[in-house]
This record gives structure tokens, sequence and C-alpha cells, in this order.
């Protein structure tokens, strides 16, 4: 990153310095150059995993020429760049601008500063970025651990040579190295709490789904057991008051005589023997019936021609 570092800072350098050529504070005018320079690509390129320090590093550079000693046209620029490397950062979610408790009242004279020149676009970007909660308020501008470090070293060394027994262990209570072990301590935990994270939102995410599936298969399951419970009854019900219908011989007759067909039925041969014995019985019967009766007309007419005679 001590690199990246210069690298960022002549960039930012370079692109305020087309600015205060311009001798304007107008955003309008730091927007050209902004895209002349096509300056938000300085984020391409970053891997994955130093997208985010990479990000702080670019904000904390630009953060610099937001403050005094710089003159009021380079403090606007500064601004400006802020604003629009806070915008088109690749960190998700967006690293924040640290702003030192220090430096908050050299923010608020720049802003009235603002206000009474009349350069309502410094206004607006400042609020906005304070709306949107682009700054972190911290004690320090920057990590200074290495700085009580070095400031620790220097006393100690001064009071080390002013002692007739330099070289006493009882003074060796921190080891030159602590600032860099604490930094890969600090650094390694972060990223084992990132990967954590990340692997535990993969693993919820597997566990939603995984229970989203149960639950239609359960709901599936549920409508159709009751659908098929529920639809049994009401047939059963509706059985209860249907009509005695027709067997089957009697639907396949009807829909017979339906499509115009009769059905002949042939009698069986006892029944047919039967019938032409009572049928030769009754002729028998009535031929007999009939000889009796002219019988007996004979007998009649007789005995009448019978009386007859005798009276004459």
């Amino acid at each position: 990153m001590d690199a990246s570092h210069k690298h960022v800072k002549a960039d930012c350098e370079a692109l305020l310095a087309r600015f205060q050529q311009t001798q304007s504070v107008r955003f309008e005018v730091f927007a050209n150059i902004w895209r002349e320079m096509k300056f938000s690509q300085i984020f391409r390129g970053v891997v994955k995993h130093e997208k985010r320090a990479f990000c702080h590093l670019v904000l904390n550079t630009a953060y610099c020429y937001f403050l005094p000693p710089f003159s009021f046209q380079i403090r606007v620029g500064g601004l400006y760049l802020l604003y629009s490397l806070y915008y088109t950062q690749t960190a998700s979610p967006s690293e924040q601008i640290h702003l030192a408790l220090k430096d908050w009242e050299e923010v608020k004279k720049f802003e009235n500063n603002a206000i009474d020149a009349q350069h309502m676009d410094a206004v607006y970007i400042l609020r906005h970025l304070m709306f949107c909660k682009a700054f972190r308020f911290t004690a320090m501008p920057t990590l200074e651990m290495s700085n009580v470090s070095d400031l620790y070293e220097n006393m100690k060394a001064s009071v080390l040579s002013q002692m007739t027994t330099p070289g006493d262990s009882s003074f060796n209570l921190i080891r030159k190295d602590l600032v860099s072990q604490l930094s890969g301590t600090v650094q390694e935990f972060y990223n084992w709490q990132r990967e954590k994270e990340t692997f535990d939102e993969n693993e919820n995410s597997q566990e939603d789904t995984s229970q989203k599936v149960c639950s239609n298969r359960a709901e599936l399951l549920a409508s159709i057991k009751s659908k098929a419970f529920g639809e049994a009854p009401e047939t059963l019900k509706s059985r209860r008051h249907r009509r005695v219908e027709m067997n089957s011989t009697t639907e396949a007759s009807a829909a017979l005589l339906n499509q115009g067909y009769t059905r002949i039925l042939k009698q069986s041969l006892r029944k047919r023997t039967r019938d032409a014995l009572l049928l030769s019985g009754d002729v028998q019967m009535e031929s007999a019936s009939h000889t009796r009766i002219s019988l007996l007309a004979t007998l009649d007419s007789a005995s009448k021609k019978i009386l007859k005679e005798e009276r004459s």
C-alpha cells in the first residue's frame, strides 16, 4: 500500500493542479476535469480482498487536501474530490471518510466561509455528504500506533542515556516489532471475520432454500390430502339422495329402444308346447260346444213339432 499511496497522491495533485488553473470553485468545472482524466478508473484493477483497504487509502489521501494549510480553492477541490471518490468506489458497503474530531472546527469554518462567499456548490456537496453519513468521526485521522511506539522508544532512549548503567533489562518492556505484530494480528482477524460472515451468509441462504423446498412439499402434500379426504364425504352425501337407478339390463334395453332397435324375445320350447296344447284344447272345447248347441237346437225343433202335431 505504500507504493500505491505515492501514485494516488500524485494523481490527486495532478487533478487539483488542473482545477487550480481554472481559478474556479464550480463543481461543473471540476467534473469536466474528472471526466477528461477518467479519474474514476483509479479503482480498477484492485483484487477483491484489497478493495476496502485501497478505498480507505484513496479517501484518506484526498482528505488531506480538504484541510489547511491549503488555499480555499484547493480545499474546495479536495471536497469535490472526496465526494466523487466516495460515490465511485468499489467497496460494498461504501467505505466512509474518516474525519478526526480535531478537524471538525476547520470543517465548520470552511462551511461558513463558503456560505459567506455564496459558493453554494461547495455548501451543497458538504451537507450532502453529511446527510448521507459519508463521514466517520474518529479520534485520529489515521492509525497512530506506530507514532506512539516511536515516541515511547525515543523517550526510553533519552532516559537510558542519562542513566549510569545503560542497558537495564527492566526498560525493555515493549518489543520493537510490536506494531507490525499487532497490525498483522488485527488484519488476520479482520480477514477471518469477513470470511466467516461470507460463509455464514452462504450457509444461511442454503438453509433457507432447503427449508423453503421442504415447506413447499409439505404444503403440496397437505393440499393433496385435504382434497382427497374432502371429496369422499361429499360423494357419499350425494349418494344418499340419489334415486334408485335402473339395472344394467334395463338401461341397456332402454338405450336400444331409444336408438330405434326392437328386441324379439324368443320363447322357450316348453312354453311354446304348452301354449299349443292349450290352444288345441280350447279349439276342441269350442267345437264340442258348437255340436252341443246344434244338437239342442235340433231336439228343441223336434219337440216343438211333436207338440204341434198332438194339438192338431
